[in-house]
């Protein structure tokens, strides 16, 4: 048993009230103002860029899926009004390690078509894909920490997958 599984009511809603601050909503702006100001800046370089090779199209646009998830991952935060119970953690564990992913791929692929070393780039690229893992198994451990405090409590169950 964990100190998580043993929480009592009263230090969980304290918790749950911590996720409802305007410290923690801010949290949610910045992904918002950095997934916004990035696409905006990448979708305007892009297009101000007449006959760029087709794997710097793809390169760009690559890049700015990722801006728009992480801007409407902040937006959904920003709105949210009830407690997330670590679904947020979830989210933004998926988007980094689908971001990380795909732009190993690009980057090898750019990397190779250069005829240039794929090594280094690929171990920093590895890196952040291995970080951005770790990160996703960390919020799916602390999900289910909180899925298991809320059973024991005796509440409803939160939404997500059945076991």
């Amino acid at each position: 048993m964990t100190d998580h599984d043993s929480l009592s009511v009263d230090v969980l809603t304290g918790r749950l009230r911590n996720e409802l601050t305007p410290r923690r909503r801010l949290r949610g702006a910045v992904p918002l103002i950095l997934g916004s100001s990035g696409g905006v800046a990448l979708g305007s370089l892009w297009v101000t860029e007449p006959g760029l090779p087709a794997r710097t199209d793809v390169a760009f646009g690559v890049l700015l899926v990722a801006c728009v998830a992480w801007a409407v991952y902040g937006g959904w935060l920003v709105l949210h009004r009830a407690p997330l119970f670590a679904r947020e953690r979830v989210i933004a564990g998926w988007i980094a390690v689908l971001s990380t992913s795909v732009t190993t791929v690009v980057v090898a692929v750019s990397a190779h078509a250069r005829d240039s070393e794929v090594w280094p780039p690929l171990l920093a690229c590895g890196t952040l894909v291995a970080l951005a893992v770790l990160s996703l198994v960390r919020a799916y451990v602390w999900r289910a920490r909180l899925r298991r405090v809320v059973t024991r409590l005796g509440r409803p169950a939160l939404p997500g997958p059945r076991k």
